[in-house]
């Protein structure tokens, strides 16, 4: 992201969602959601929450965002659909638990 930050692009065309010419903000914005993300996955297995419950709660957290940003009904699932948020769980599991074997080696 940092990358892509100083390349003050002028627009970019993410994978799903056609050209985006605030490329700046978006790709802040991108950047804090994805930090608030993984810190939520992260206090939960912290918590040891399992894997189903961590999803449950995510899904949730993200529709509340959703509705919060206007984004409702069938365009979050079209939302869900492009971005499954159960990958991106699982995703954000295996960037924790590399980084903390990474920690304790």
């Amino acid at each position: 992201m940092a990358r892509l930050l100083s390349a003050n692009l002028s627009r970019i065309y993410p994978t799903h969602f056609g050209c985006v010419q605030g490329v700046r903000e978006h790709l802040e914005a991108l950047v804090s959601h994805l930090n608030q993300a993984a810190e939520f996955v992260r206090k939960r297995m912290r918590a040891g929450a399992e894997r189903r419950e961590i999803i449950k709660d995510f899904v949730g957290w993200n529709r509340e965002r959703a509705l919060e940003n206007g984004v409702r009904g069938e365009k979050f699932a079209w939302i869900e659909t492009a971005n499954p948020l159960d990958m991106s769980v699982d995703g954000i599991m295996r960037y924790w638990r590399k980084k903390w074997e990474g920690e304790v080696s």
